[in-house]
């Protein structure tokens, strides 16, 4: 993986041009240009980015990651080896890339989905309360199962993080920040609705999501899709969630 040689080009100072194999070529962007070249550089490079974080997606839920050589992703996404090195170092630096990127995806629906959640919820009425909490768990489902492969995904990379050690932080800040939003929405909806939780936030939310990501396995091996109207996710969920709040 040493470094690219630089390839000449006939190109104006200050233009910046893509190729296949050669990625993101920048002229000087003082010699009478300004700033322009420099912005086109920026957006190319950027699209770049995302169509090779795309690609990998999709191969990496196909394929694996051991088995996901660099040539197959950037055939995906049209490009050759030389693109795929001025973006990334090396492979596992695009593999935390897609994985930042879905999950930011996904938090967002899910933030969106639980602006209105709810908005009539009496404390002191169980019923009232978790008819909510399942429909906190729907949000969460609609907004994450839109694909086995987004499963996969995950899976694949918790994976690669217990095969190499050096990986594994910057999994775990990744998922540190995940869960860290996943804790402050569920925060502001127990709020929302007048309960308190009987646990630390932290292990409500390590609970809720080891009993969803079993579900969603179990789901995937079985080849059935998991929806929002699953009897665990709308019935069993909820009840074990209620268990963890504090109702008088």
């Amino acid at each position: 993986m040493g470094a690219r040689p630089v390839v000449p080009s006939n190109d104006p100072p200050g233009r910046a041009v893509e190729r296949r194999g050669e990625g993101t070529i920048t002229g000087t962007s003082d010699l009478g240009y300004g700033t322009p070249g420099v912005t086109r550089t920026t957006r190319r490079r950027e699209e770049s980015r995302r169509r090779l974080v795309e690609a990998a997606r999709d191969v990496i839920a196909e394929r694996g990651i051991r088995d996901t050589p660099v040539e197959l992703i950037c055939e995906r996404a049209g490009f050759t080896r030389g693109a795929f090195y001025s973006n990334f170092a090396v492979k596992e630096d695009l593999f935390l890339e897609v994985l930042l990127v879905e999950t930011e995806i996904r938090r967002q629906r899910f933030a969106e989905a639980l602006a209105s959640v709810g908005d009539n919820v009496s404390p002191n009425d169980p019923r009232s309360v978790r008819e909510a909490l399942t429909a906190i768990v729907r949000a969460y489902v609609t907004t994450h199962s839109d694909d086995a492969s987004w499963f996969a995904l995950m899976s694949e990379i918790e994976l690669q993080a217990m095969r190499q050690p050096d990986l594994r932080p910057r999994v775990i800040e990744t998922m540190r920040i995940a869960h860290e939003d996943l804790e402050t929405h569920v925060e502001r909806f127990v709020a929302r609705i007048g309960v308190t939780l009987a646990v630390p936030v932290s292990d409500v939310v390590r609970a809720v999501l080891a009993l969803y990501n079993a579900a969603f396995k179990e789901n995937v091996i079985h080849g059935r899709p998991l929806t929002a109207d699953n009897t665990f996710l709308t019935e069993a969920l909820p009840r074990l969630f209620i268990g963890l709040i504090e109702l008088d």
